[in-house]
């Protein structure tokens, strides 16, 4: 048997001593480059957060426009049905621009100029998202957009009639405060109503 001499144990014990270094200095580059991903991973998201602000912002006044006409057009199917029970016309007419406050008033035809008012009510949206603003149909022709009325009426027996008799499909309009005075289109949101069924479609 060979002997085994002290220089021999000696270089066994400095190997595994270098093997476990190298294993130990392998953990703390793996744990070095881990902790250097999660910093680009949350720089990225930090990045994308920032940058998305400016467009959240900007798009949440529209988002109010569209909370107003869905609510819109809820109001409007359920007066169609409060007529049909009736078995009487009823006009759905906004009475300013500057909130989205509306009367349903009952009248003997659409082309009557007057009738009951039985019904005031407002539209509303979070007031988070920011403040909109009917588009009246002055403002709405002096901007180039068609079709936008002050009111509606719905008569079970005959179907609907607008206050522009000369066209059958007509529309309601919310936009931020502000943004017809700047002449800015893109955020105007729009409840269109068609045909003497008051079908509603969104733009």
């Amino acid at each position: 048997m060979a002997p085994i001499h002290e220089t021999d144990i000696e270089k066994n014990r400095w190997d595994r001593e270098s093997w476990r270094n190298f294993e130990l200095w392998e953990k703390v580059e793996s744990r070095i480059r881990r902790k250097n991903r999660n910093w680009i991973v949350i720089a990225a998201l930090q990045f994308l957060l920032f940058s998305s602000v400016p467009v959240f912002r900007d798009s949440m006044p529209r988002w109010a426009g569209i909370v107003m006409v869905r609510n819109l057009a809820e109001k409007i199917n359920i007066m169609k049905s409060e007529a049909v029970k009736r078995k009487m016309a009823i006009r759905l007419r906004f009475e300013s621009v500057e909130d989205g406050t509306f009367v349903l008033e009952m009248v003997e035809s659409c082309a009557s100029l007057s009738g009951t008012i039985f019904q005031r009510e407002a539209l509303r949206a979070e007031s988070w998202l920011g403040k909109v603003r009917r588009v009246s149909s002055f403002e709405a022709r002096e901007s180039g957009i068609p079709g936008v009325v002050d009111e509606i009426c719905y008569d079970p027996l005959v179907g609907a009639g607008f206050n522009n008799d000369t066209v059958k499909k007509s529309a309601f309009g919310f936009t931020p405060i502000g943004d017809l005075e700047a002449s800015r289109l893109d955020r105007v949101e729009l409840l269109l109503m068609s045909g003497e069924t008051l079908k509603i479609s969104f733009n």
